[in-house]
């Protein structure tokens, strides 16, 4: 969760434009996935992994299709090519963004690696979900009590 990337973040950093649910784009993405494979495999694949963006070609709408009946939260399609309405319409009606970028594939997945590699903590959920598990896993009166900052 400390390494996922917000949708914002990315659309930044691959100078991307959101076509829809911009509304999203606060959303936190935990793991990136190519969908540069055959319709079966995506399938198999997309299904295994929840939290993602599928970054694929725009031109590939039977993947399109296959990650928007996926837990995906974002779908990022690259060479600037856009998708039928078909796949828009589907999307906005599953709330997921989606978003076209300039850069090829592999250049796209390498930014978005990069980006999780940074981890920023700028990100309120990024935030809650840190502080509550220092507030579960370290013992702060322990800590306090062998300072002798505590009565």
């Amino acid at each position: 969760m400390l390494r996922a990337t917000s949708i914002r973040d990315i659309v930044t950093a691959l100078n991307g434009k959101i076509l829809c649910c911009e509304e999203k784009a606060d959303e936190l993405i935990e793991h990136f996935v190519i969908g540069a494979m055959n319709l079966e495999s995506a399938i198999k694949h997309f299904k295994k992994i929840s939290d993602k963006a599928v970054i694929t070609g725009g031109d590939r709408s039977d993947i399109h299709a296959a990650a928007l009946e996926t837990s995906t939260k974002c779908l990022i399609l690259t060479g600037d090519l856009y998708p039928s309405y078909s796949i828009l319409g589907r999307a906005h009606e599953a709330n997921i963004p989606v978003i076209v970028v300039r850069a090829d594939t592999a250049t796209t997945i390498e930014t978005c690696e990069k980006l999780a590699d940074t981890t920023q903590l700028n990100n309120m959920s990024k935030i809650q979900h840190a502080s509550g598990i220092i507030e579960k896993e370290v013992d702060f009166e322990t800590i306090y009590r062998k300072l002798g900052l505590t009565k």
